[in-house]
């Protein structure tokens, strides 16, 4: 979640490729994804998100997939 939420593509590449769970969820329900297109994350993390395997359908505690969050972020590349 930390290098989701910081875009820190590197570290998210790393995480995959060592079996981790790109689904995870917080105590919110959020996901990986959900924080990358919340916060300071980019397309780019985003990307390598899915690509591992994240489930862009999954929807945290206020019924928010990640697309809901990136449209909030339309200057930022996202859509």
């Amino acid at each position: 979640h930390k290098a989701a939420l910081e875009g820190k593509s590197d570290a998210i590449q790393t995480l995959i490729a060592a079996k981790a769970d790109v689904n995870a969820r917080d105590n919110q329900q959020r996901t990986p994804l959900h924080w990358t297109v919340m916060m300071e994350g980019t397309p780019h993390s985003a990307d390598c998100l899915i690509k591992g395997g994240a489930d862009v359908n999954l929807v945290d505690e206020e019924g928010m997939a990640p697309l809901h969050y990136a449209v909030g972020r339309r200057d930022s590349g996202f859509t």
